[in-house]
C-alpha cells in the first residue's frame, strides 16, 4: 500500500502556462463537508443547501446577500464588504474584483466562485409585476434516478407462506430510487417549487396513493414591503445561536470560526429530499426599522417509533419506508409547532429572544425560550445563546479576537443540562446534541497562498495545512486525534490536487487511520485514491474517473471519502474491509438549457462472499451501479 501511494502520489504532469484554478462544485464539497473527516455522514442537510445555490447562483449584486450566510466558509464581515463594496463602486462588473474586497484571500475567492455572478445592479428588472415575471422567470427541471446492478435479499421472490411467518422480508417497492425536481426562480424575490422522492424499496403508488414516497412543495417572496421573507410549504428555520431551533444543518468544527455569531433569524425554502429536519406551514420575517419579527406556524407529520401504550418513543429520521415495520412508522405522530422570534439590531449589536410551543400528538409538549445576542467591535466580536426548556437549561458563548485581516482565534464554550429537551436544536459543535459541556479552541491564518488550520474540543484534536504552488498545485495534510469514552483514534489524511489550466486535472490522496479501543488492542486502516478529471469541446464535456484501494481491519478503522457524482447526490463513502471501489463520471452539456450526466461505479471486496446482512444482503463480493441525470433550464 505504502508503494502504491507513493507512485501514485508521484504520478509526473506535464507543466503549461500557470493559470487561475477554477475550482468545480465537487472540489468545494469535498473541501467543506469532508473537512473534519467524520462528519460528512451528517452533512447531507448542508449539501443540499450548497446544491441549490451552486444551481440557481448569488448575483452579487443583489439587494439582499441573506443567500450567502448559508455559505460556511464566508464571515459576516466578508458578506458585510462584498455588499458595501457594490453600493459604493455601482455594482460589481465582474467576478475578478472579489480580489479588491477587503478580507477576500485567494482561498476564499477560490471557494465562493463556485456560488456567485455578477450580474445587473438593480436595473430595476426584479420589480415584482406580471411582465417582469413572464420575461425575466427562470425554470429548472431535473430527474435523476439510480439503478443497481445487483439484488439485495429485500428484493428477492419470497413466497406467500415464508411473508406470512416473516412479513418483513421483502420490500414493497423496486431497486431503483429516483427523484423529481421542478423550480421556478424570478431572481431572489420568487421562489416556486416541488421536489419528489422515491429511495429503493419504498412503494411507488401501491400504499402511496401519490405516488412518490416524498413530497416538498414550497412558495417564497421576498423583500415586499416591510416583509423579508414570506414562505408557504416546507421551510427550515433558524433563530437565535439555534439552540431551540437550528437552521436544519451544521458546519465542521475547522469551518466553526466563519460561522459563529452568524445570528440566525432566517426561514429558507425545504428544496432537498432530506424527510426530517424541516417544517409544513407558514413563516414569515418582519422588518420595522431596527427591529426584526419572526414568526413560523406549522404541522408536520413525522416518523416514529411508539411504544406498546400508543405513545412516540422515538422519531424516526431515515425516511425509509420499504417493509411492513418501516411503513407502520409512517407519518404517525403530527407535531404542531408554533415560534416566534424577536431582535433587534444596531451598529453591530443584536440581542434576540425565541419563544417556541412544540406539541407532538403521541408524545410530550414543551414550551421553550430563550435569549440571544452577538457583538461586533472591531477585531473581536462575541455572542451566545441560553434557553430554557422542559427541566433544564443550555447555553453557549464564544468569542472571537482578528488579530490581523488573515489570522482568527475562537473560543466557544458550551453547557447543557440533561434535563434540556429541543428536537430542533443545532450546537456549533455537537450538532443536535446539546447535553454536553466543553470548551473549543480554534485557530486559522492564511500567508498568501499558505493555510493553517486548528482546533480542540476536549478529547478531539485537529491539524491542518493547506498550500497552493503557482496556483496549479495544492497540498493538504490533515492529522486529527478524537478520544470518545477511552476509545482513541488517530487519523491522516494527504491530498495532492494538480490542475493543467482546466483541460486536465487530478488529485491524489492518502488516508491512515489507527484506532485503539479502551480495552485494548490495535486496528489500522488505510486507503489510497486517484481521480483524473478530463474537459473537452470547450468545456461541454467532462470525463472523471477514480479508483480507491483500501485495508482496514474492522469498521472502526473505516475511511471516509467524498466521490464525485450527480447534482443533489452527496457522494459519501464509508470503506471497511479490503477491496477497491472506481467508478466513471460522464458531464455533457448539450446547450446551456440541457445537460446530462451520466456515472457508472463498482465495489469489490477482497475479504467476505456477501455484502451487507439482512434484508440488505448481497450474494456477492462485488456490486455495481449506475446512475443518470437529465437537467433543464428555460
Amino acid at each position: 500500500m505504502v508503494c502504491v501511494a507513493l507512485i501514485v502520489l508521484c504520478i509526473p504532469c506535464i507543466r503549461i502556462a500557470a493559470q487561475d484554478t477554477f475550482m468545480s462544485f465537487d472540489d468545494v464539497i469535498e473541501e467543506i463537508l469532508m473537512s473534519d473527516d467524520e462528519s460528512g455522514e451528517n452533512s447531507s442537510g448542508l449539501y443540499e443547501h450548497l446544491a441549490d445555490l451552486y444551481s440557481t447562483k448569488v448575483n452579487l449584486n443583489s439587494r439582499n446577500l441573506d443567500d450567502l450566510e448559508l455559505l460556511p466558509f464566508l464571515t459576516s464581515e466578508q458578506i458585510e464588504n462584498i455588499g458595501m463594496y457594490a453600493y459604493l463602486n455601482g455594482g460589481i462588473k465582474d467576478i475578478s474584483e472579489l480580489q479588491l474586497i477587503d478580507g477576500m484571500d485567494y482561498h476564499t475567492r477560490q471557494l465562493l466562485e463556485c456560488f456567485v455572478y455578477a450580474g445587473n445592479y438593480r436595473t430595476g428588472r426584479d420589480r415584482v409585476n406580471f411582465g417582469n415575471i413572464a420575461e425575466y422567470g427562470r425554470h429548472e427541471l431535473s430527474f435523476k434516478s439510480s439503478i443497481p446492478l445487483y439484488v439485495r435479499d429485500g428484493f428477492r421472490y419470497h413466497s406467500p407462506e415464508e411473508l406470512k411467518k416473516y412479513p418483513n422480508r421483502q420490500y414493497y417497492g423496486n431497486r431503483c430510487a429516483h427523484s423529481l425536481r421542478y423550480q421556478f426562480r424570478f431572481f431572489d424575490r420568487i421562489k416556486i417549487g416541488i421536489t419528489a422522492d422515491q429511495d429503493a424499496g419504498d412503494p411507488f403508488f401501491g400504499p402511496n396513493r401519490w405516488g412518490y414516497d416524498f413530497y416538498s412543495t414550497y412558495i417564497m417572496i421576498n423583500d415586499v414591503g416591510r416583509i423579508q421573507s414570506l414562505i408557504a410549504g416546507n421551510m427550515k428555520v433558524g433563530f437565535g445561536q439555534g439552540l431551540l431551533l437550528g437552521s436544519g444543518f451544521s458546519v465542521g468544527k475547522s469551518l466553526l470560526s466563519s460561522t459563529l455569531n452568524r445570528q440566525q433569524n432566517s426561514i429558507k425554502v425545504h428544496s432537498g429530499t432530506s424527510e426530517y429536519g424541516y417544517f409544513t406551514g407558514t413563516g414569515a420575517v418582519l422588518q420595522f426599522g431596527k427591529y426584526y419579527m419572526s414568526a413560523v406556524l406549522s404541522r408536520t407529520m413525522r416518523d416514529a417509533t411508539l411504544s406498546s401504550d400508543g405513545t412516540m418513543k422515538s422519531l424516526k429520521k431515515d425516511g425509509y419506508h420499504r417493509t411492513l415495520l418501516e411503513y407502520s412508522k409512517r407519518h404517525n405522530v403530527v407535531e404542531d409547532m408554533a415560534a416566534m422570534h424577536l431582535m433587534r439590531s444596531h451598529d453591530g449589536i443584536n440581542v434576540g429572544a425565541t419563544f417556541m410551543y412544540d406539541d407532538f400528538s403521541r408524545g410530550e409538549r414543551l414550551f421553550s425560550y430563550s435569549a440571544d445576542y452577538s457583538v461586533k467591535r472591531g477585531r473581536y466580536s462575541t455572542g451566545g445563546e441560553i434557553a430554557y426548556s422542559h427541566e433544564g437549561f443550555a447555553m453557549t458563548d464564544n468569542i472571537t479576537w482578528k488579530i490581523s485581516d488573515r489570522t482568527m482565534l475562537t473560543a466557544l464554550y458550551r453547557y447543557g443540562q440533561d434535563g434540556f429537551r429541543s428536537y430542533h436544536s443545532m450546537t456549533p459543535t455537537d450538532g443536535e446534541k446539546t447535553a454536553t459541556r466543553g470548551l473549543y479552541l480554534g485557530m486559522k491564518t492564511e500567508i498568501n497562498y499558505y493555510t493553517l488550520n486548528g482546533y480542540i474540543d476536549g478529547g478531539e484534536c485537529q491539524f491542518e495545512s493547506l498550500y497552493y504552488r503557482q496556483r496549479t498545485d495544492k497540498y493538504l495534510l490533515r492529522l486529527k486525534y478524537r478520544n470518545k469514552d477511552d476509545d482513541r483514534t488517530l487519523r491522516l489524511k494527504f491530498r495532492y490536487d494538480h490542475n493543467q489550466g482546466g483541460f486536465h486535472s487530478m488529485q491524489s490522496q492518502l488516508n491512515c487511520v489507527s484506532f485503539f479501543p479502551s480495552e485494548g488492542g490495535i486496528s489500522l486502516g488505510a486507503s489510497v485514491s486517484h481521480v483524473s478529471d478530463f474537459s473537452f469541446k470547450d468545456g461541454k464535456l467532462k470525463l472523471s474517473a477514480s479508483a480507491c484501494g483500501f485495508i482496514t481491519e474492522d469498521y472502526d478503522s473505516r475511511i471516509s471519502i467524498y466521490e464525485k457524482g450527480l447534482l443533489y447526490s452527496f457522494g459519501y463513502l464509508t470503506l471497511y474491509g479490503k477491496g477497491v471501489r472506481s467508478s466513471i463520471l460522464l458531464k455533457y452539456r448539450l446547450s446551456d438549457a440541457l445537460a446530462l450526466t451520466f456515472k457508472a461505479g463498482s465495489t469489490k471486496y477482497f475479504d467476505r462472499e456477501e455484502i451487507s446482512s439482512s434484508q440488505q444482503r448481497i450474494a456477492a463480493d462485488h456490486k455495481e451501479d449506475i446512475e443518470f441525470q437529465i437537467r433543464l433550464k428555460l
